[in-house]
């Protein structure tokens, strides 16, 4: 009677839950127990196929239920899922019934299939065991059978857990659980390791039984669903169907941790690539690998190279070869990396310097140009030799490799030169080669018979050309130390005597170098003696060429300024004082200024302010030095100082009338002196010994800002009765008459200009080509001279009396010559040697002006501007 009622629940409750299981079915799991999904399959469409849980319990007769679904696959595509069991051999030893596990599904049959197919895409399945069912564990394998027919694929097998007596005073726990992990049954102990991590507060046993019922304490268990806290020994009681009870202590341990894995590794911030057990390491070009520190994260509970415990971000190593990190887990399992570090070949590509035959060029690095601007005068279509210095591994134009002050070029047109880097990459750059004008920034002008001697702002070279009235050709130049003119030049005057001629020229440095040249052949011939400089009192001190070893610096080593200009006034670059010399036009703002400039180096830097070139902008002071910090690519630097100052003004007049030869020196930086040389002649040319300095003056005459100097002197009867200075001042705006005493040592009497309407602004410079004579004991004619307005860019004439030593300036616009359309900041004027052209030299667009002297005057209109870039 008890099978049949037992039989009658088993189906009672199939039918139940078949009538529950009706309509739409979710894919979570019938019974209790909870539990993850399962994979047991891939279907032919691609679908996959889930059972919502595994291990099932059935617990006398109680049964246990499951979804089975499909995830993904081809559209339109349905299966029907049918089971198989695996039967007990044995019966019961209380019945000789036969026994099984008992399936359905619901729908029945159970078809599920994706979207498309008209099938829904899960089934519910229902597994109950009978009265005989021996307890133990069951698998029921599934399988699927398109509907559109072909082959059936095998699924994975369900594992069923059946409980059940045996006979009246069984009461075993034959199988364990927790959270499907088995335990270990021993007697009435129960070990079971739950993996590290797993909270012990509620866990949930499967297991099968022989008895009729388990508790813990009071409380009945549900196998697979009633959670128990585990922190200590849980002990299960077994009742049997007669009563009798056996108890099982449960002792829930959680593994040590068996991770042992590195996730991250990384050496000086360079990620590494790890690849199972090993590690890769590219480390940037030039790293030292002899001591990098490594950072790292382990699931281990520590990391050892050898005997020594690594510490992250702390311990260095040498990875000069592969090196063998061990993590230890906290179960002592261990595994092994193995770390090799490998260094980037270089990808540096870029030219740092470029010159051609001594010529250095300006490299833009952002457009990957090099510009050589020649010297005057070079044959562009001739081979050109570059020297060059590259952080790349070669150089190449086109498949030809160069070899730096080696192979010769013809730069008639731009030409490519490709810099190859150690790992391959390639850089692009297009040199172009121009010819300089043949001067730039002129300051000075003097003529001797048909020829002109030319000074400039930025360079120690000096300029001939020949003069054919009011045109400049057949230039060149001649080179004069730079350590003679480290600030290039303010003037030139050249005297001619019976032995040739002696060049005289003027510094722009304060207090200004005094320069002289012999050229006993005459200017025919090249400037071959050398050039000396005067000294203060103590004579001559030789020309020394200053040599320097030609040393090819490393690339990474490189701090050079190599192009400088600041609102656009290009410097003069003295790399053998690391200065700079930028000259302004007079009075020119020097706040708030923007400098361009092209480096070798990787930053340059004015009191740790970075500069960019051609938008930091800095306040300079006149003639003060402003450090320009440039730093290398190896972080070594070098300090240029760069002085922005007005352009200076000077004049030199050949005093012959003296009881000693002089020549008197005007420089527009000195606070109330000048200079005075002191000549003799010898074998027929003019040679100066020293110079002192006229420190006292008049109280009429203001000598600050002196800008040029000429002789006046009044003739009688062909003899040189008197001479007198003529003094321009453009700082003061004013002009002066001075008479000085015999040895021309000192000023005696000085006076200022007179003006018809006031005086004339900023007067750069005067000549005078008219000296006073005396026509009759009662008539002297007055000599007559020009001044140049700087600021208005005027021609003023004035007259000069010698007999009271004094100038009449006319300043009534009606009679002044406004010269703008030739004049644009009249440097310096000068008259040729027959005194039928004056010339102009311009600082504002580098030209030169030349205006006929007809009858005595000059007609503006009859001027001729010429720019020095077209000779």
């Amino acid at each position: 009677m008890k099978k049949i009622i037992n039989a009658l629940i088993v189906l009672f409750v199939i039918f139940i839950v078949g009538c529950s299981g009706s309509g739409s079915v979710s894919n979570s799991s019938g019974s209790g127990g909870g539990g993850a999904p399962v994979s047991i399959g891939t279907l032919p469409n691609g679908s996959t196929v889930y059972v919502s849980q595994n291990n099932l319990p059935i617990s006398n007769g109680m049964p246990a239920q499951a979804n089975i679904y499909l995830e993904g696959g081809n559209s339109n595509e349905s299966y029907n899922i049918t089971f198989a069991t695996n039967r007990q051999l044995a019966t019961k030893l209380n019945s000789s019934e036969s026994y099984g596990i008992n399936i359905t599904t619901t729908p029945t049959p159970c078809v599920i299939g994706t979207p498309g197919s008209g099938a829904t895409s899960q089934c519910q399945v229902t597994i109950a065991s009978s009265a005989t069912t021996y307890p133990g564990t069951y698998t029921i394998t599934p399988s699927a059978m398109p509907t559109s027919g072909g082959t059936a694929t095998t699924l994975s097998p369900l594992t069923i857990l059946v409980s059940g007596s045996i006979k009246p005073n069984t009461k075993a726990i034959t199988s364990f659980l927790l959270n499907g992990v088995a335990g270990a049954i021993s007697g009435q102990n129960i070990a079971v390791t739950m993996p590290f991590g797993t909270s012990l507060a509620a866990l949930v046993a499967t297991y099968i039984t022989t008895g009729q019922s388990v508790k813990v304490g009071n409380v009945a268990q549900v196998n697979g669903v009633t959670p128990n806290n585990f922190s200590a020994p849980v002990v299960y009681t077994v009742t049997a169907e007669d009563g009798s009870t056996q108890n099982y202590t449960v002792t829930v341990t959680v593994a040590q941790n068996s991770a042992n894995a590195l996730t991250a590794f990384s050496l000086n911030g360079t990620a590494g690539v790890i690849s199972g057990q090993n590690i890769a390491v590219t480390v940037p070009y030039g790293t030292d690998v002899a001591a990098l520190i490594a950072t790292f994260t382990t699931t281990g509970q520590s990391v050892k190279v050898g005997n020594i415990i690594q510490v992250s971000g702390v311990t260095p190593n040498d990875f000069t070869n592969p090196v063998v990190y061990t993590v230890i887990a906290a179960d002592g399992s261990t595994q092994d990396y193995t770390v090799t570090v490998t260094v980037a070949l270089s990808s540096d590509n870029q030219m740092i310097e470029f010159s051609l035959d001594g010529t250095e060029g300006v490299i833009d690095q952002i457009n990957k140009t090099i510009t050589v601007a020649m010297p005057y005068g070079t044959d562009l279509s001739a081979d050109l030799t570059a020297t060059f210095l590259t952080d790349g591994a070669s150089v190449t134009i086109g498949s030809v490799v160069q070899i730096s002050g080696q192979t010769p070029n013809n730069f008639s047109t731009p030409v490519t030169y490709i810099v190859h880097a150690a790992n391959g990459d390639t850089r692009d750059y297009v040199v172009t080669v121009t010819a300089k004008a043949v001067i730039s920034q002129a300051t000075g002008i003097s003529f001797v018979g048909s020829y002109a001697f030319l000074s400039s702002n930025v360079s120690s070279d000096i300029t001939r050309c020949s003069v054919d009235e009011s045109q400049l050709s057949n230039c060149r130049n001649f080179t004069i130390d730079s350590s003679l003119l480290p600030q290039g030049a303010s003037n030139i005057s050249a005297i001619e005597s019976t032995g040739g001629m002696t060049l005289y020229i003027t510094g722009n440095d304060n207090p200004p170098s005094i320069i002289q040249c012999l050229l006993p052949n005459g200017p025919n011939l090249a400037v071959t003696a050398p050039c000396s400089k005067i000294n203060q009192a103590v004579g001559l001190q030789a020309n020394r060429m200053l040599l320097t070893a030609n040393i090819t610096p490393a690339a990474e080593s490189s701090a050079k300024i190599t192009s400088f200009a600041v609102a656009g006034v290009s410097g003069l670059i003295n790399d053998n004082n690391n200065s700079i010399y930028v000259a302004l036009p007079y009075g020119a703002d020097m706040n708030g200024l923007v400098a361009t400039f092209t480096t070798t180096g990787k930053s340059v830097k004015v009191n740790n302010v970075l500069q960019v070139s051609g938008v930091t902008s800095n306040n300079y002071v006149n003639n003060a030095a402003l450090p320009y910090v440039v730093t290398a690519k190896n972080n070594t630097t070098r300090t240029y100082n760069v002085y922005v100052y007005w352009t200076t003004f000077s004049g030199m007049a050949l005093n012959t009338y003296a009881s000693s030869i002089r020549i008197p020196v005007v420089y527009s930086g000195f606070t109330d002196r000048m200079m005075n040389l002191s000549l003799i002649e010898s074998n027929g040319m003019y040679v100066g010994l020293n110079y002192d300095y006229i420190n006292s003056f008049p109280a009429e005459m203001n000598a600050t800002g002196l800008s040029s100097i000429s002789l006046a002197t009044y003739e009688s009867s062909g003899v040189i009765e008197s001479y007198n200075y003529i003094m321009t001042n453009i700082t003061e705006s004013q002009i002066y008459a001075c008479s000085v005493n015999e040895g021309a040592t000192e000023m005696r009497v000085c006076s200022a200009a007179t003006y018809t309407q006031g005086a004339i602004p900023q007067p750069s410079s005067a000549v005078i080509y008219l000296q006073a004579v005396r026509m009759s004991p009662t008539f002297t004619l007055p000599g007559v001279l020009l001044v140049a307005s700087y600021s208005q860019n005027t021609l003023t004439g004035c007259y000069l009396n010698p007999l009271n030593t004094s100038v009449a300036c006319d300043t009534d616009p009606a009679y002044q010559h406004n010269m703008s359309g030739v004049f644009n900041l009249p440097h310096s004027l000068s008259l040729n040697s027959a005194k039928t052209w004056l010339f102009a030299l311009n600082d504002g667009d580098n030209s030169y002006a030349a205006c006929p002297i007809v009858n005595g005057g000059i007609n503006p209109a009859d001027c001729r501007k010429t720019y020095f870039s077209s000779l």
